[in-house]
């Protein structure tokens, strides 16, 4: 299918967004790709596990203080799934150490350090590596244009704050942008 807008918003971390923009030949100035360059990513490796029974997160998350565990979040207890579901989140420095590996090496890592919180033996779990969760470095500018005039724009959590509540506040600024822009005229 081929789409047509006026302006494009790219929202894939930066080093995937700029394999695209590469791979499609869009070139950008010496400033935007030295600034762009300047952020940096944690990986997290992700598990989702169900276990036998509820687990024991009264607040239905939490982050433990050591370990190779750095959040782990009660999908049944917040109510959002039917049956016991567990996310597990690794820390960027376990991450780092095992993301090439074969999730069975780390994965029952990551369920052994949680496992009091689990709510009995994992039934079943699945995995995810996630190469670029969250930025470590990040620009403060909401979004960019590209360049002056370019109809393309990069916005996330790289560039207004990691977790959401950057990516929520990125999205803003980026259509803020289109907006004053001479692209929404």
């Amino acid at each position: 299918p081929v789409f047509s807008g006026r302006a494009l918003v790219l929202t894939a971390p930066l080093p995937q967004a700029m394999a695209l923009l590469t791979a499609g030949d869009i070139r950008t100035s010496t400033a935007v790709q030295s600034a762009l360059a300047s952020v940096t990513y944690d990986p997290c490796l992700a598990l989702m596990v169900r276990p036998e029974e509820p687990g024991s997160l009264e607040e239905g998350h939490l982050a433990p203080d050591t370990g190779p565990v750095a959040w782990v979040g009660d999908n049944f207890h917040k109510g959002i799934s039917g049956e016991p579901a567990v996310t597990i989140h690794s820390t960027p420095g376990f991450a780092r150490e095992h993301l090439e590996e074969d999730s069975s090496q780390w994965a029952p890592k990551l369920i052994s350090h949680a496992a009091d919180l689990l709510g009995g033996p994992v039934v079943e779990w699945t995995a995810h590596r996630w190469r670029y969760s969250q930025p470590a470095k990040a620009l403060d500018l909401g979004a960019v244009q590209l360049d002056d005039g370019s109809p393309i724009f990069l916005a996330g959590e790289a560039f207004a704050g990691a977790r959401v509540e950057g990516a929520f506040l990125s999205g803003h600024a980026v259509a803020d942008m289109i907006l004053e822009s001479a692209i929404a005229d």
